[in-house]
């Protein structure tokens, strides 16, 4: 079938009007992948670094306090369970000091010493033991008990359950007793605060909450590795401010001679471990409990946090030592002397 001319001018019309149309207009252009790509990858950097921020900033918190008595103390604070098993785990700016192994010397000193004798020395830098003899035999505690219904009275204050201000025993308030009962084991202050908790009930807290479950209190039974872990609890204070934790502190360190009617002719509570062990390069955070017959010791008992060093590579100890019928204390005073020659040379 032929067109009209009319109708072929009319098609040829809107060809030529199609090319004008066309002609000189730039021609889109397709987007590379390329830029999507590597937008990728700069948000996967991104999140990357943010990470890493975040998961130092879940390191070891450094912390300085002044106690009460003017004493500087560097706390170092492990947080979310952290550990480090080797110096490679450390951060670079806080390498741990060399591991030491001091099961040859804790032998000697036991071999040595008259009497039954105890040692558990714990590395808290490594968290693992490095020295231990009869650490699971159980003693009579002495006043060692009062590490566990303290620790238990300073968590229920910082929890609001207590107020550290109301009066326990004569005038004394519930914190000067915590405070006392560390500084100078006084044992009116000891026995309010264990029968405020309630005898049975800490012996379940203990077992229950502290994950101690070889100790019974209420029976005045522990060992040295029970004791380790009520001094870890304090090291770690997960459940108290770094205040309360230099309070304590300061009352494990800062303990003077004691005239109160049960020593002739004071009670000199850094006698033994502190005694040996401590120097201007060594602070010991102690906690003793003996009972004396006046002829001999029947038990005498010494729990410490120690620091060894200096501040950039310092070393953090618990040491635990509980004898029964020991001839004399000066022998703890020895064994801390010969810690102290391990942790300095």
């Amino acid at each position: 079938m032929r067109l009209s001319r009319s109708a072929s001018r009319s098609a040829a019309r809107r060809a030529a009007n199609r090319n004008r149309n066309t002609v000189g207009r730039p021609r889109r252009r397709r987007s590379s992948p390329w830029w999507g790509i590597l937008f990728i990858f700069f948000m996967l950097a991104l999140i990357i670094s943010l990470s890493y921020l975040l998961a130092n900033e879940k390191g070891q918190d450094n912390v300085t306090m002044t106690t009460d008595s003017g004493e500087k103390l560097n706390l170092t604070k492990k947080q979310d369970g952290q550990t480090a098993d080797t110096p490679e785990d450390a951060p670079a700016e806080q390498k741990l000091p060399e591991k030491l192994d001091l099961q040859a010397l804790a032998e000697s000193w036991v071999n040595s010493a008259s009497g039954r004798t105890s040692v558990y020395i714990y590395d808290l830098d490594y968290r693992t033991a490095i020295a231990k003899v009869g650490e699971t035999q159980n003693y009579q505690t002495a006043s060692i008990y009062k590490l566990f219904p303290v620790y238990e009275g300073y968590r229920r204050i910082e929890k609001g359950d207590w107020d550290k201000d109301t009066i326990l025993v004569g005038s004394r308030t519930i914190v000067q007793c915590l405070d006392a009962a560390i500084r100078s084991s006084d044992s009116t202050c000891g026995e309010a605060l264990w029968s405020k908790i309630g005898h049975a009930n800490l012996d379940e807290i203990i077992k229950t909450d502290y994950k101690i479950e070889n100790s019974k209190i209420s029976s005045f039974s522990s060992n040295p590795v029970d004791v380790a872990k009520i001094l870890e609890l304090y090291y770690d204070h997960p459940e108290f401010s770094d205040a309360t934790y230099a309070t304590i502190l300061d009352s494990m360190l800062n303990q003077p001679a004691t005239d109160n009617g049960m020593c002739d002719p004071s009670c000199v509570w850094r006698q033994g471990l502190p005694a040996g062990l401590s120097s201007d390069k060594i602070k010991v955070y102690d906690k003793v409990g003996w009972d004396y017959s006046g002829s001999g010791w029947n038990l005498y008992h010494d729990a410490a946090i120690v620091t060894a060093g200096a501040e950039e590579n310092e070393r953090h100890l618990i040491v635990v030592v509980m004898t029964a019928g020991i001839s004399n204390y000066t022998e703890i005073t020895n064994f801390g002397t010969k810690l102290k020659a391990a942790l300095t040379k």
